[in-house]
């Protein structure tokens, strides 16, 4: 429970806006380019939209999840 708390109290959420919706079709067909279904990432993929939107980098710990999608969002991988 402290660890949630201290994560609502550290961070904004960022909302799956209509902007984030239409940059997942950017996304998606990039997967699916790459033989990959999407569907079977759909949260991630939501994450990747939102942050390509907004212009912001995605951290992740498997950075290998998002390679596909260097073109489109920044990747960083954490520790």
């Amino acid at each position: 429970m402290h660890r949630l708390q201290w994560d609502e109290s550290s961070f904004t959420p960022v909302a799956l806006d209509a902007n984030a919706a239409r940059f997942s079709g950017r996304v998606d067909a990039r997967v699916r380019a790459e033989g990959r279904q999407p569907r079977h990432r759909l949260a991630e993929l939501q994450i990747a939209s939102v942050a390509g939107t907004l212009g912001r980098t995605l951290a992740t710990r498997n950075p290998a999840d998002f390679a596909v999608l260097e073109t489109l969002v920044t990747i960083t991988a954490l520790g």
